[in-house]
């Protein structure tokens, strides 16, 4: 494999001018970047993403902490997080940790490791030992999404408007005509689960439709 000496060998120049070509960190002449670039074609050089993470001080990757990947919401979140990385020269690293503390500490050990530029953390439990594992790395540029109340000065939160989203869902189904109408919410410990129950409860008071049972279904 070639490296930058054996570029720099090819093109008769330093390997200071190789870096400055490819970095674009210092002006060289037109007829030397023409052969520091026919040199790096001839020889099939790749520079090293490490080494110049190291000189420029970021990855242009971002590490992606979650529950799983399988699951529809997850996946279709997961998705549109790749596809954003993909339209800024990003690179995304998914660590799928199935609520595991021990996956979630290797995960976050490797993601510093490789000097990750961000870290979006999307997990359907947040116990104390992982908001304190996660707090370990406050170093890192980190959003927390799918978590519910924001706890913690550490991490940025995307908090999603649950108590809304079952209001206009009682809304939709009573304003067409339905009043028996059941709702299965999720954990109602939980932001998800417990603000969508009292957002639809409260689009069945406005409806003056009283609820008749309920039925807990447990895991």
């Amino acid at each position: 494999m070639a490296t930058i000496k054996d570029v720099a060998k090819r093109a008769g120049v330093s390997t200071t001018t190789v870096s400055h070509v490819i970095n674009k960190t210092r002006f060289v002449a037109e007829n030397t970047r023409a052969a520091v670039w026919a040199a790096i074609k001839e020889l099939n050089y790749s520079p090293s993403a490490v080494a110049r993470s190291l000189k420029v001080n970021h990855t242009k990757s971002i590490g992606l902490l979650a529950t799983s990947s399988e699951a529809p919401y997850f996946a279709e979140v997961i998705e549109a997080v790749e596809n954003s990385c993909y339209s800024k020269g990003y690179t995304l690293i998914l660590c799928n940790s199935h609520n595991n503390l021990d996956k979630q500490k290797a995960y976050l050990a490797m993601l510093a490791q490789k000097r990750v530029d961000g870290l979006l953390v999307m997990c359907s439990e947040y116990p104390d030992h992982l908001l304190s594992l996660l707090e370990g790395y406050r170093n890192i540029p980190m959003v927390v999404m799918d978590w519910g109340k924001a706890r913690g000065d550490f991490t940025d939160t995307i908090i999603d408007n649950a108590f809304h989203g079952g209001y206009i869902a009682g809304r939709y189904l009573i304003e067409r005509g339905h009043r028996d109408i059941g709702i299965i919410p999720g954990p109602l410990e939980r932001n998800t689960g417990g603000g969508r129950l009292q957002g639809f409860l409260k689009a069945m008071e406005e409806a003056k439709i009283t609820g008749k049972r309920r039925v807990d279904c447990t895991r």
